[in-house]
């Protein structure tokens, strides 16, 4: 049995804190610069610190969940605090919620439309919670991970979260780093890019004496556009570690230096060396600069206990619960007699998850297959009934009512749902509660399907000659055996974004040939009503039903130049360069009106195939956050 000190414990906990704080502000300015850059202690600290959403999360969980109910929580409870009081809606964590609103939990909330931020840096950044709570017990960090990691991530992410959590947790005990990377390297899924690239940039550190050298060949093996990609962030940590050797000066400064995620970097390296450091290790120049109070600012609650010190002796508080309730075998010596831990004790209740077999979707034409998965953590064999209820037009069949579950065993329960009801305005998203009543505990879980959106597709168009080159028809009708001016169109084809290929192209009518198809995803499947191969052009429409008037955000991912037609007015066009898609390519912000809305999309495809997304949420309110999403869909 492993045990440390009531006054070690705090030291080295402290040091956590104020390593993240520290990041956090260093970094904040720089964040998303690919670039090397070249900060300095006197010229990296901003004249007024900012909030960090690094920290604030971490703040959240241990103050709306771990407080109120101590350790009886799983991912369920994580993602409804994450859900009701996030307010910074970046990249992955305005997908997470605008699935969670949808009644689409964790672990599925973090999959479902995030394909480009699933392996960013929103979950490997709330690592430390885990890691100081867990201390000496990388197990321990790993099932908290678990369940907080899926929230708004996949595989790469959480791996790297798992990494830090078991690096945090053993840097109590273990000061080699060395050491301690390869004693968390094994809680790293082998055939992910994190750990080979844990594997990679240690050997760079032990084989090339030059940080900026080392940094160079990380960034060719596992760089990426976005600066948010959680692998190369996690190789820019570790590169600060090695290349910092000890000192929490150096450290900082490589991990800001490197670029990318800088607060996400830095925050990071700032938190292990603090661990491995502690307070009494730290500079004490840094430790003037960081002060004392910590701010919150991108979560929506009040941390009355805002001092590091007194963040320092609430965590003490969790952890000493894990070990008075047996969730741990490290022990605390010289605890303070008049110590008094109110944390809940720990009652082992059922983990419920919802686990859907493909889209979490339904539509006239598909149904939805589904699973619900019970975990008894109980120490005995226990009995429940499955219920579920909901005021959305959909049915939900389970295959069983009733389960009974061996303890530490899990069970599974299949059920379809259905869409069903007359009424012709189908709701985006479709929640209910699923209830898992088990006596002496009762689980409420949402389970919510979103609606395929329908879509007419008209098209394709596309011209054999440029259009923005000529203004006549090169082609013509020439005499036998003269030549054409131009042989290239015989090989190409062309698009103009700027050509009206139907009349009145914002509100097409029914009339034109078209065709119809369905997704839940964000991105439109047009390729799938298109046979045509080459350049092309065509038009989308979506209908939206509104309850009242409302002011909507629309985030657009596109390559090639489109606009869109909101009820016949031009709302939003790009005509430049091709560029990568990405969902947050583009914004507008439209105002919906009371009843049905027309969208249209005019969309090109100059090479490669058509890559457009939209997502659209409410506007954002620092006081109305998370609510349902009412639009409803013809």
């Amino acid at each position: 049995m492993k045990s440390i000190s009531y006054n070690s414990y705090l030291d080295k906990v402290y040091g956590a804190w104020a390593g993240k704080c520290a990041g956090g502000i260093i970094g904040a300015a720089q964040e998303n610069n690919k670039n090397v850059l070249h900060y300095t202690f006197e010229n990296v600290f901003p004249d007024k610190i900012p909030p960090n959403d690094d920290f604030d999360l971490q703040i959240l969980f241990l103050q709306d969940v771990l407080e109120k109910k101590g350790f009886n929580f799983d991912h369920n409870d994580l993602g409804e605090s994450f859900e009701k009081y996030k307010v910074c809606w970046a990249n992955e964590y305005r997908y997470a919620i605008k699935n969670m609103n949808a009644g689409i939990m964790p672990p599925e909330s973090g999959l479902f439309r995030n394909e480009f931020f699933k392996n960013s840096q929103g979950c490997p950044i709330r690592s430390e919670l885990w890691g100081v709570l867990s201390v000496g017990n990388p197990e321990l960090a790993v099932s908290f991970v678990e369940m907080d990691g899926c929230i708004d991530h996949d595989v790469e992410s959480i791996e790297c979260e798992k990494f830090y959590a078991v690096l945090e947790s053993l840097a109590f005990f273990e000061n080699d780093l060395c050491t301690l990377i390869e004693r968390s390297k094994p809680f790293v899924k082998k055939d992910t890019d994190a750990y080979r690239c844990i594997e990679f940039v240690t050997e760079q550190a032990l084989t090339v004496e030059n940080w900026a050298e080392a940094r160079e060949a990380l960034v060719r093996e596992f760089g990426s556009a976005d600066a948010s990609y959680s692998v190369v962030n996690l190789g820019l940590t570790l590169l600060a570690l090695f290349f910092g050797k000890g000192s929490f000066n150096d450290t900082m400064m490589l991990a800001v230096n490197g670029g990318y995620d800088t607060d996400c970097t830095a925050a990071t390296a700032g938190s292990v060396i603090g661990i491995m450091l502690g307070k009494s290790g730290m500079d004490k120049a840094w430790l003037d600069k960081i002060g004392e109070t910590f701010i919150v600012g991108t979560v929506r609650i009040v941390r009355e206990r805002n001092t590091l010190t007194e963040l320092t002796d609430d965590t003490f508080t969790l952890a000493y619960s894990l070990m008075r309730d047996g969730l741990t075998d490290v022990k605390f010596t010289d605890v303070p007699e008049d110590f008094v831990c109110n944390v809940p004790e720990y009652r082992a209740e059922p983990i419920v998850k919802i686990l859907y077999a493909d889209e979490p979707s339904v539509s006239e034409k598909n149904d939805c297959r589904f699973a619900v998965e019970i975990t008894n953590r109980w120490g005995e064999k226990i009995s429940g009934a499955l219920g579920f209820c909901t005021d959305a037009p959909i049915s939900v069949t389970l295959e069983s009512l009733n389960v009974e579950i061996e303890a530490g065993e899990s069970v599974t329960v299949f059920g379809v749902a259905k869409l069903c009801g007359e009424d012709k305005y189908i709701p985006t998203a479709n929640v209910g509660v699923l209830t898992a009543d088990f006596g002496y505990c009762q689980r409420k879980v949402k389970l919510g399907f979103y609606s395929e959106s329908k879509y007419r597709v008209y098209g394709p168009y596309f011209d054999n000659y440029d259009t923005k080159k000529y203004d006549y028809n090169i082609y013509g009708e020439k005499r036998q055996g003269e030549r054409m001016e131009d042989i290239f169109p015989m090989f190409n084809g062309y698009v103009n974004i700027d050509r009206e290929y139907i009349e009145n192209e914002g509100e097409p009518t029914e009339d034109i040939p078209h065709k119809i198809i369905y997704s839940a995803d964000d991105r439109i499947p047009v390729e799938s009503a298109v046979r045509y191969k080459g350049p092309c052009c065509v038009y989308v429409e979506r209908r939206i039903f509104c309850e009242d008037e409302r002011l909507i955000h629309m985030f657009i991912g596109y390559t090639s130049p489109y606009k869109i037609y909101l009820n016949g007015q031009l709302v939003s066009e790009h005509k430049g360069e091709n560029v990568c898609w990405m969902p947050f390519n583009g914004f507008a912000e439209l105002s919906l009106k009371k009843g049905e809305n027309r969208l249209v999309f005019k969309l090109t495809r100059l090479n490669g195939q058509f890559e457009f997304s939209t997502m659209i949420t409410r506007k954002q309110s620092r006081d109305n956050i998370a609510l349902p999403d009412y639009k409803k869909e013809r």
